[in-house]
Order: structure tokens, then C-alpha cells, then sequence
């Protein structure tokens, strides 16, 4: 929500600064993104006028253009965009003028071609956040050839962008902050009157109402307007428009778009001879139908959908967008003015399933007010009387047929201070309350009761109102104090303590713990978008599926923080994922735990640092800090990764994750620089294996002894199996064993390698002898030989 303090200060008399202002709604709960000065970064831009127009003697795309911009100045510009013809007046960006962003125009030459100049668009100027092509001024506005542009749009302003939360639907227009501003500084809160004038004749002569779909539709209201002349709106209204993210159209359409960011209704006007025997049906669409809509894209309709319909054929969306058929134009003289209170989670799925989103169904979508109906088509019908002149009909249709009940809320100030830990009066809380214009029909020490306002669908119980008055009263008010309790319940369950200690060891060894989002694009799979879970009504491609892996996350994290020449990744992220559909229709969540390492090592010449046995290290950390020691790991097969250096992780004969390299090709066209390497473990396999208890191993308190013995075996041979052979042959008196040397070469035969172990060995009530440690070595040997087929390389 973009908030002009030009605007908001209609309604509100403020001393404070744009700054203080900000600060004071966002401590009310109204968070802010950002304030800025609509002007800002904006110098030398002039209203020009295109006097010509030629193609680019070099390029399709392009033209060349003549811009007039005041006496005896023209300059030719080279321009990409074609939504202007001769005549067009224009926001021109002469040599030495600058935009957002510090960016000041020069000479180019571009195919070329010399262009002195820029043409601008909205999104160049700062004002939108995309454009489709220049901003083109309305020329009946009779803006001056070199006019700062400034000036001509009513720039001087500033802007404030909200980040409104969805249960605050009254916040989304500028009476709505007005008023949080009124209660937060103690300003009386203006709201405009309205001055109306009915001439014309009764309403029913012209248009009928036939509301088929009151639960879709509680309410229904619509006037008639005749003799109106369209054009251009004045200044103030389109500077308004502008400031708010809208462009201006046309004086009709305009008032309908002031009046939903004034008051958060929105409303909408239909050319009145364009509906099939005036008549407006509001009613669930058929199948098989259509509608093309202001956007001129043809809709396919549902019997889930509602429309508004004439006696023949759809005209509108309802709550979300009008139909091309019955727009306004420069031709229309009479319109039907609607304004309706909708069923939310309606608009909402039909937004959803159609990818149709606009500021009307983001409104009506959470909740709009059913009682300010009327307010706000009576306020559209008189500025539009104003600003396009016509005769307003006599009466409105008001189809209403379960009027609204406001919500009754007791209060108990004793459960207010309790709740926030303050001293607050109970007649202090009443002021707060009705500072926001609930109802307060009586109060006492006791109890106050209230009835909250119909613009407010989010006070429905007591703990609301509290919340009401604590963030009226300032949390930074509320004092800093430990609760007081006899008891000290709670605490952390096994699954959470082990979880803590994942992420404990994890950030010990150097990784950092990110959150990544739970939607995924096809191109993200490693194996391919086979048997996952799509997303009916995704908003981008990109998010169209639920993620079935941690590691799409974590790849696309690393290759952003390495296309920003970090050097060196190391992640890790514990979240769900999901499976196929269940028998109820949902998809399987498990929680996963996957950890990557990437990018460029310090030392060029040492990868290993981010290969296979790098990220197996921090995962045998990670088992044995929770408790298990007996993790195996099988060579296997796994899409993206790398044939040879992957490994299944076994614990009990089941599986439980996977550790290994990222493919070179998958490194390669995700940009994740020399080498990465990854595991993801299953969380319910891995939480559900740790031992209920733990007991202590005594150490021995006598020097250990070392052995390093090589052994060759077979490729075949995994060395996770010639340790448990080595383990089992010497038993208890083994203390440690650690593989530190692969070899494969000249001195070993074809198909075979070497391991090299260092064995630690110690008695727990004696130093070892050399004859002890001999017979421990042999029993290492024996053992290696019978389970392996292993023979003795070398020994030190």
C-alpha cells in the first residue's frame, strides 16, 4: 500500500515529518518498506512533445523520433518503444538530466544513430514498478512544452510503502491510515462529506438487479449516471493516481480508482449501453463460458466462479476485473455504477485459478466493508458528477438481503495488563479503543464492552482488543520484566535436543544454517520433475512445484552467493519435504537435513577440501554427536551426482540419507565453481535410530599405541567394510581407526587399491607390551585377510 502524505494529510492534520510519521504506524503494527520523495533523483526531465517520428534506417525495433521541448529546442532520440504517434506529449530526459538511480543522460550514438535524449516511462521515472512503454501525458491537460516534468505530474510528495498484513484489509487505503494516524498522534480524524445531487429520474427505470448468488455476493448496490462527458482527469487527481502505483485512464475510471485507494472499496463502472436490456445478474458462471476481460484476454470461466452478467452474456469478473465489452470509453454518455461487498475466499480462489490478481480482489480477498458500501458509491457518483458532469439517478439499488452484525467483544482490562505485563487504566483503554472508532456502549473497572466496526473483520474475541490497545499504547511503552511463577515447566523433547545439536556440529564445522523456499521449478530437480507434487495455481513457473529435496534450495543459495564472489560456500538447511499424495489428498511431509559445500578453494591446487571425504567428515561428525557410531556407507547410484563418489548411508541395513559430489556437469551449469559435494538425511530415520539413553565409555588411562597397516583389496572392497572386519577382529582393546591414504596405481595390481589405516590401540588397566601389541596387529591382519581377502601392503 503506497501512501501519499499529500493525501493522508486531507484527512489528518500531522505536524511530524515524513520520517516520524513512518515510524509512528510502523510501531502500530504497519510495517514499512520504504519512504521516499517522489521527485527524488529526478532533475531536468521536461514535458516534450514528439513532432516526428521515422524507422531506424539500421533497426526493427527501433525509431527515431523529433522531441520539441520548449522554444527552438528539439533533439533527436532514438526510442524502443511504440505505444506514440506524432503529437504525443512526453516526460523527455535532455542531455544532462538524471533519473533514479543516478543515472544522467549523455549523447549515444546507438545503431548508429545520435539520440540526445531519452524518452522516460514510468518505471524510468521512478513511479511503477514495470512499464510496457513510454508515459505518454494527456494532451488535453495542457501541460507546457519544458514544464518539469515534477510539476506536471504533482511530484512533490512523499511516499510511504506499507507491507500490509492480510487481516488488516482497512489499512489498505489512505482513510484507513488516517485514521491509525489520528489515534497514534491525537489528531481528529476529517473524513470528506459527501454533496450529492439526485436530479434524474427513479433508478429502476433504467437498470434491474437480479442477485442469484446472495452467498457469494451479501450485498449489492448500483446507480446510474447519464449525460457524462469523458476526458482527461484534473492534476490533482492523476498526481494522486500516480503517487499510489495507478495510471491515470480517464475522469470515470479515475474516480473509481481514488475512491478505492481513499476509502479501500473498490467499485466499478459499466458503459449502461452496452448491457442487454439493462439488466445486471449477479450470479455463478456457466460452463463452458467466457469473458474477455479489460486485460484483452479471454477467460475461461467455471461453475465456481461468480459474474456479473446482462441478460445475455458475462460483463465482468466479479471482484477481480471488468469485461472489454462494457468498459468506458471516450464514447460512453451513461454508466452503471457498482459497488458490492463480496464473498472473500470466493475472490480469492477464483484469483488463484485464473492467475488474475488486481487491486480490487487483493481488497476484496480479505475481507472488505459490507456497511461502507454505500459511503463509497455515493462519494464516486458525486466526483464523478464533478469531474464528467451527467444527471445522478434518483435512489440506488441496494440488494442486501442478510444485513451485516457487528461483533460484540467484552473486555477485561485486569486480562489486558495481564496479557502485556502493564498497569494500564481502564479508562485509558477505553480511550485507545474508541480512538479506532470501536464501540464502546459501556464500561467499568471490570469489564468494558464493545462492538467492533464492520471495517474491521479482524476482532472477533477479547485477545484481539487486547492487541488493540497494546500496540495504541506503545510495546516500546510496555516495561521489560520477567514473568513471576512458582513453577518451571516446559523443555526441550529428545527429537528437539537432538535437532539443536545438528545444528550445533553443523555450525561448529564451519557451515552456515539458511532457510530456503518450499517451491521449486522443474529445472531445479536433479532427477528430473518425475513423480511430485505441482502446485494447482503457482504464480511463476519457477515455484510450481513442492520441493521433494533440500538440496534445489541449497544449489540455487550457493549459486547466488558464489555469483557474488564469495569464494567458498558451506551451507546446511533442516526443513520438509514433500512426497506423493496421500489417500487424503495432501502430499507426504518428512523432514530432511542436507548440507552442501562448494565454490572455488583457497587453494587451487587442494579441492579435496570440498570433495567427497570433506563433506563425509562433517557428516560423521554430525551422526556420532548424536549418538550414532555404527553408520555405514554404500556405494550407490544417484541422478546429479557423481558415479563412484556416492554413497548410500546405512544404519541397521536401512537406508537413511546420501552423501557424495554433485555431477561435474551439474557443477558446472549450476556456476557452483571447482567441485561441490552434498548429503541429505532423512530426519525421521535418522532421529527415530539415536539411543534413548546415553551411558559413558571409560577411557583407558595408559598410553595408546599406534599401528599404520596398509592393506590391498579389490575395488569391490569398500573400506566402511574392512573396518567393521578390523573392528570385530581386535575388539574392545581398539580404541580408534582412521583411514588416511587411498591408493591406486603402479604398485598395486590392476582392479585393486590400497587402504591405509592408522590403528590406536590401549588396555584399560595396563600399558600394552610389545607382545600384546604384536598378537593385536596379527588379529587385525587375520581379520582383514578372512573378511575381505585383504593382503598386507606395508606396515610401519
Amino acid at each position: 500500500m503506497r501512501l501519499s502524505l499529500n493525501w493522508l494529510t486531507d484527512y489528518v492534520a500531522l505536524e511530524a515529518s515524513a520520517s516520524e510519521i513512518a515510524e509512528g504506524l510502523d510501531a502500530a503494527g504497519f510495517e514499512v518498506e520504504s519512504v521516499r520523495r517522489l521527485d527524488d533523483g529526478i532533475e531536468g526531465v521536461v514535458v516534450g512533445r514528439v513532432e516526428a517520428v521515422s524507422d531506424h534506417p539500421d533497426a526493427d525495433k527501433l525509431r527515431v523520433c523529433t522531441v520539441s521541448y520548449g522554444s527552438a529546442s528539439e533533439a533527436n532520440v532514438v526510442c524502443g518503444a511504440w505505444n506514440f504517434d506524432e503529437g504525443a506529449k512526453v516526460a523527455f530526459a535532455p542531455i544532462g538530466a538524471e533519473l533514479p538511480g543516478g543515472f544522467r543522460i549523455g549523447r549515444r550514438r546507438i545503431r548508429g544513430i545520435a539520440s540526445e535524449g531519452m524518452i522516460c516511462s514510468e518505471e524510468e521515472l521512478g513511479l511503477a514498478d514495470s512499464s510496457d512503454g513510454i508515459l505518454v501525458l494527456p494532451d488535453e491537460a495542457g501541460y507546457p512544452l519544458g514544464m518539469p516534468i515534477t510539476l506536471a505530474l504533482g511530484l512533490d510528495d512523499t511516499v510511504i510503502d506499507f507491507d500490509i498484513t492480510p487481516n488488516r484489509p482497512d489499512a489498505m487505503s489512505v482513510i484507513g491510515l488516517a485514521r491509525e494516524a489520528s489515534a497514534v498522534f491525537g489528531s481528529e480524524l476529517a473524513i470528506p462529506s459527501i454533496e450529492l445531487n439526485e436530479s434524474g429520474a427513479n433508478i429502476t427505470d433504467f437498470v434491474k438487479v437480479e442477485n442469484e448468488s446472495p452467498e457469494r455476493c451479501p450485498r449489492y448496490t448500483a446507480r446510474t449516471i447519464d449525460g457524462i462527458e469523458i476526458g482527461p482527469s484534473p492534476e490533482w487527481l492523476a498526481a494522486r493516481l500516480t503517487a499510489s502505483g495507478l495510471r491515470p485512464i480517464n475522469n470515470v475510471v479515475d474516480v473509481t480508482n481514488y475512491v478505492l485507494i481513499e476509502c479501500g472499496h473498490p467499485l466499478h463502472a459499466f458503459d449502461r449501453q452496452s448491457l442487454a436490456e439493462g439488466l445486471i445478474r449477479v450470479r455463478m458462471a456457466g460452463h463452458d463460458e467466457s469473458v474477455e476481460t479489460l486485460d484483452k484476454v479471454e477467460r475461461k470461466l467455471t461453475p465456481e466462479d461468480l459474474v456479473i452478467a446482462d441478460a445475455e452474456r458475462p460483463v465482468a469478473i466479479a471482484g477481480i476485473m471488468g469485461g472489454a465489452g462494457s468498459e468506458i470509453t471516450a464514447q460512453t454518455k451513461s454508466i452503471v455504477l457498482e459497488s458490492a461487498y463480496f464473498e472473500p475466499t470466493g475472490i480469492l480462489a477464483t484469483s488463484k485459478r485464473l492467475a488474475l490478481r488486481s487491486e480490487s480482489s487483493a481488497r476484496f480477498e480479505r475481507g472488505t466493508d459490507p456497511e461502507g458500501v454505500l459511503w463509497a458509491s455515493a462519494r464516486a457518483a458525486s466526483l464523478i458528477q464533478e469531474l464528467a458532469g451527467g444527471v445522478v439517478a434518483r435512489g440506488v439499488i441496494d440488494e442486501y438481503p442478510v444485513p451485516f452484525e457487528r461483533q460484540r467483544i467484552c473486555l477485561r482490562p485486569s486480562r489486558t495488563n495481564k496479557i502485556l505485563g502493564t498497569r494500564i487504566a481502564p479508562d485509558e483503554q477505553v480511550r485507545l479503543l474508541k480512538a479506532i472508532e470501536i464501540e464502546v456502549t459501556s464500561h467499568s473497572d471490570d469489564e468494558i464492552r464493545t462492538v467492533a466496526p464492520s471495517f474491521r473483520p479482524d476482532l472477533t474475541r477479547e485477545i484481539d482488543l487486547i492487541e488493540e490497545v497494546g500496540r495504541l499504547h506503545g510495546y516500546s511503552n510496555i516495561e521489560t520484566r520477567l514473568p513471576s511463577s512458582s513453577s518451571h515447566t516446559g523443555g526441550l523433547t529428545p527429537r528437539q535436543r537432538s535437532r539443536r545439536i545438528q545444528s550445533q556440529v553443523l555450525r561448529g564445522a564451519g557451515l552456515d544454517e539458511i532457510k530456503t523456499f518450499s517451491f521449486v521449478g522443474p529445472e531445479d530437480l536433479l532427477n528430473g520433475a518425475g513423480k511430485v507434487t505441482r502446485v494447482a495455481n503457482p504464480l511463476r513457473a519457477e515455484e510450481s512445484i513442492l520441493r521433494p529435496s533440500l538440496l534445489p534450495g541449497l544449489i540455487s543459495a550457493a549459486r547466488f552467493n558464489l555469483a557474488h564472489r564469495r569464494g567458498e560456500v558451506r551451507f546446511f538447511e533442516i526443513g520438509r519435504v514433500f512426497g506423493a499424495l496421500s489417500e487424503s489428498g495432501m502430499p507426504n511431509e518428512v523432514e530432511h537435513l542436507a548440507a552442501l559445500i562448494a565454490g572455488d578453494p583457497v587453494d587451487a591446487s587442494d579441492s579435496d577440501t570440498l570433495g567427497y571425504f570433506a563433506i563425509k567428515g562433517v557428516l560423521e561428525a554430525l551422526l556420532n554427536a548424536i549418538g550414532i557410531s555404527d553408520a555405514r556407507y554404500e556405494p550407490t547410484e544417484r541422478a546429479g551426482l557423481h558415479s563412484g563418489r556416492t554413497a548410500a548411508v546405512m544404519v541397521d541395513e536401512s537406508p537413511i540419507g546420501v552423501v557424495g559430489e554433485l555431477h561435474p556437469s551439474v557443477v558446472r551449469d549450476k556456476g557452483l565453481g571447482a567441485r561441490a559435494s552434498v548429503f541429505e538425511l532423512n530426519q525421521n530415520e535418522v532421529l527415530g535410530r539415536i539411543p534413548a539413553e546415553s551411558s559413558f565409555q571409560p577411557f583407558s588411562r595408559y598410553p595408546l599405541a599406534l599401528v599404520d597397516l596398509a592393506f590391498v583389496v579389490h575395488e569391490d572392497v569398500a573400506a566402511g567394510d574392512l573396518e567393521a572386519a578390523i573392528r570385530h577382529a581386535c575388539g574392545d582393546a581398539l580404541e580408534s581407526i582412521r583411514l588416511f591414504d587411498v591408493y591406486r596405481g603402479e604398485q598395486v595390481a590392476a582392479e585393486c587399491k590400497s587402504l591405509a589405516y592408522a590403528l590406536g590401540f590401549a588396555a584399560e588397566d595396563h600399558t600394552l607390551s610389545d607382545d600384546e601389541l604384536a598378537a593385536l596387529r596379527e588379529r587385525a591382519i587375520d581379520g582383514a585377510r578372512q573378511e575381505c581377502g585383504a593382503e598386507l601392503r606395508g606396515l610401519q
